[in-house]
């Protein structure tokens, strides 16, 4: 029964994120951290491998805070980001 508590577990996380995700534009890496591991957990429970279902980390860039046309100056936002699901092409 511990692999159902487990599954359990990592549901309940997983439904967390889903309800608490900020509407913006990109999430921070934090977020899909936690997703990632929600599904790690998972498939050690149920001894399946759920990789197609994680974010990638390729997915993860640095976020573009501000640039200026005319001097070409770029600065990014701190950390990783990661395109909503619904925004990608």
């Amino acid at each position: 029964m511990a692999n159902g508590d487990e599954v359990l577990r990592a549901y309940a996380l997983i439904k967390g994120l889903q309800a608490n995700v900020p509407a913006e534009y990109e999430i921070e890496q934090t977020w899909v951290e936690q997703f990632n591991i929600a599904l790690s957990n998972i498939e050690t429970a149920i001894s399946m491998d759920l990789g197609d279902f994680k974010v990638p980390k390729d997915a993860l860039e640095r976020s573009l805070a501000t640039s200026n046309a005319i001097t070409g100056d770029v600065t990014y936002q701190d950390g990783l980001w990661c395109r909503r699901a619904d925004e990608q092409d």
